[in-house]
């Protein structure tokens, strides 16, 4: 009989990984390595985290795998901002050789022929050659691994080109006369370097996604049968163990609630219902929840492992293929590039060829003057300077090619609590029944400060402006139901209508606390979400823009006419589980959907969209995984961010436009011959310096004009 298998999970660091392609060939290890179950790259973290087994695979054999691939991995031991370190490290050695290579090729360019005539051109040729092989036995390192590794599997990327053009400017300027080409070529890596760099540090600014084990609590207080407490981490824990959940506490297993006490639970994180629910003895807990009142006891049913947050959050319809997300225009152009560069260059080599000198010029010129540096510039540049200014409105992408599914966008979807709503606080007003009562109001907020309950805490929170404390008898709380006390030989209660023996308003999107004297009415507190702030403003004009806005949330319709004015009647949907969002969303995905949320009821929908933006806060700092995280308060900035982002695609097309006129004109000079090397040299870090001007510019102007209109119209 075959052995169970030995399943491990290990994450590996891989710094060379930098597009589609890359993502693929490792997500494909499986069919390459036997005992390799699955593989799944985090491509913002440069990892991957593949789950193998033990008795058929050796961590090693993995490792070996990757450097074939060109994708070495770092040491287990190397600290987690090692690739930055590593890329910096590299960006530092060519910028100082391109400096000191083009103060000496200066003298060139200026002096002519005197120069060459002077006694100085062997020893400025010999220091730059000193300089340039630093930059590229180890600046160049990744390009010439990735264009082998490519080679390898029989595919051509853009780094075979540059790797070619780093290979026939070395050897031209090693081989000719004067100075030869070593500007050019530290030229060239430095500015390739920089366009990673630039990328790099977009992904840094990114808010770190958290796992839901990070999220939960990382030991729980057991309850022995003795009554004896102690501290457990959350793997001891099994079925049966009986275990103490303090109050703010979120719940790691699932349970039934014991003890004698009622449980007040906030479960907006898993339903998204934005009031605490009052549970009693007996009734089913699940992970995720939050314990919003005293301290509760609780029976564990299962393992922390095999809970439902856990099945829901790693089940296949909660991941997201990043794959399709990586490919750009880039990608799609590589190879065709890579194959009409060297058949060019080999068309011109014939052509020249009884002329051995002129054709290796022109052999050598198409492929300086074709390298595909303003090409491959041309995302990282006009993604990263937009995602910069992203970053400025508060908006974080996890990978700056997700800007490419902002033009399919159509559809908005919004959740509600914790979204549009606050999700930390209530707004209040007291509504007396007759003239304005201070005693009623004192009353009511001396019954309030005996709670823990979240709506209490807010009436207490609120009334610290307002009324003074009153003596108090005979107090008692009726968990779910409201607050009851004796002040000034008077029965006073606190609570809902029900409870009160009141009724409600009518039309109120919201929650009424009334307060009766002796089962007289003496006032009315009113409590709601308030609304972010300025995101009136941001749906009118995503409304305006042309998108179609939804609403999907886990509360009942109470609200609905609080939202009808942007989201009309037919477009608003309530009292909806999380498989119920992801379902929607998953129905406008042909038509291009983007959706807007945060706790984990939103995260299977933030998946399946085709834009997931999570809402990230203080108090549910969680964020599940998608294309973007936006810090809460920055939420009123969105339709900024979806106008910058767009811009940003018509930002790539231009530049696509630039590089592609600056290859045909270029070609058709070297092939005939009329573009030295030494032009064609010259020219390919200008064009990289023309893409970065035109990428940073636009990218300026874009972001100024936006920022400059919402400040004109907050002004009127």
């Amino acid at each position: 009989m075959n052995a169970a298998p030995d399943l491990v999970v290990r994450t590996w660091t891989l710094p060379d990984m930098h597009c589609a392609h890359c993502v693929k060939s490792i997500e494909n290890l499986p069919q390459h390595l036997e005992g390799v179950w699955r593989a799944e790259v985090n491509f913002p973290q440069k990892s991957v985290r593949v789950e193998y087994d033990a008795n058929h695979v050796e961590p090693s054999d993995i490792e070996s795998l990757f450097r074939t691939m060109g994708f070495p991995p770092l040491p287990s031991e190397a600290p987690s901002n090692a690739p930055m370190r590593a890329l910096v490290g590299r960006l530092a050695v060519a910028g100082f050789a391109f400096g000191n290579v083009m103060m000496m090729s200066l003298a060139d360019y200026v002096g002519g022929a005197a120069f060459l005539e002077s006694g100085f051109v062997a020893g400025f040729k010999v220091w730059s050659m000193v300089l340039a092989i630093p930059v590229v036995a180890y600046s160049a390192a990744p390009f010439f691994r990735r264009a082998w590794a490519g080679i390898r599997r029989g595919r051509l990327n853009l780094d075979l080109p540059v790797a070619l053009g780093i290979v026939t400017l070395a050897t031209q300027s090693l081989t000719m006369e004067g100075l030869g080409y070593f500007d050019s070529l530290t030229g060239l890596v430095f500015f390739l370097l920089l366009g990673q760099w630039y990328q790099a540090m977009s992904h840094t600014r990114l808010l770190r996604e958290k796992g839901l084990e990070e999220w939960l609590p990382l030991h729980v207080t057991h309850v022995a049968k003795t009554g004896e407490t102690k501290l457990v981490p959350l793997a001891e824990l099994s079925p049966g163990m009986r275990i103490l959940m303090h109050h703010g506490e979120v719940i790691p297993a699932d349970g039934v609630l014991s003890g004698t006490r009622d449980a007040i639970l906030d479960r907006a994180f898993l339903s998204g219902e934005s009031l605490p629910q009052t549970v009693g003895q007996g009734s089913p807990l699940s992970a995720g929840e939050r314990n919003a009142g005293q301290a509760l006891e609780m029976v564990v049913t299962r393992r922390v492992d095999q809970s439902d947050l856990m099945r829901m959050w790693h089940s296949e319809a909660f991941q997201k293929d990043l794959r399709s997300s990586l490919s750009t225009p880039i990608d799609a152009v590589a190879q065709h590039f890579t194959w009409a560069v060297l058949a060019l260059a080999a068309l011109g080599w014939f052509l020249w060829w009884p002329q051995t000198a002129m054709a290796w010029n022109v052999f050598a010129a198409v492929l300086i003057v074709a390298c595909p540096c303003a090409l491959a510039l041309s995302i990282p540049f006009a993604y990263g300077a937009t995602a910069r200014h992203l970053g400025q409105l508060g908006f974080f992408l996890k990978h700056s090619e997700v800007m490419e599914r902002f033009a399919q966008i159509k559809h908005v979807v919004f959740d509600k609590t914790g979204t549009l709503t606050t999700s930390d606080r209530f707004s209040v007003t007291w509504h007396p029944a007759g003239e304005d009562d201070a005693d009623a109001l004192a009353t009511a907020l001396t019954l309030s400060q005996q709670s823990a309950h979240p709506i209490s805490r807010a009436l207490v929170e609120w009334g610290k402006r307002h009324g003074t404390q009153q003596e108090l008898s005979d107090f008692e709380e009726i968990h779910g139901h409201g607050l009851v006390g004796r002040v000034g030989g008077r029965t006073w209660a606190l609570g809902s209508a029900s409870f009160t023996g009141s009724t409600d308003p009518d039309g109120a999107p919201g929650t009424w606390i009334h307060l009766t004297c002796d089962a007289q009415l003496r006032g009315r507190f009113f409590l709601s979400r308030p609304l972010r702030p300025g995101i009136e403003h941001q749906l009118q004009a995503l409304k305006g823009a042309g998108y179609t806005l939804h609403l999907l949330s886990g509360d009942g319709p109470g609200e609905a006419a609080r939202f009808e004015p942007w989201f009309g009647r037919e477009n608003m949907h309530f009292r909806q589980t999380p498989q119920a969002k992801m379902a929607f969303v998953e129905r406008l995905q042909d038509d291009g959907v983007a959706m807007v949320g945060d706790g984990l009821n939103d995260a299977g929908a933030l998946r399946k969209a085709t834009l997931g933006v999570a809402v990230a806060d203080e108090l549910y700092a969680f964020t599940p995984s998608a294309d973007a995280l936006v810090d809460a308060p920055h939420l009123a900035n969105l339709a900024h961010a979806m106008t910058l982002a767009k811009k940003a695609r018509n930002t790539v097309k231009v530049l696509l436009g630039i590089s592609a006129v600056y290859n045909v004109v270029g070609l058709a000079f070297a092939l005939q011959g009329w573009l030295t090397p030494l032009v064609a040299a010259v020219l390919m870090p200008a064009s990289s310096l023309t893409v970065v001007t035109v990428a940073l510019g636009r990218s300026r102007r874009v972001f100024a004009k936006l920022t400059n209109v919402s400040l004109q119209g907050h002004a009127a």
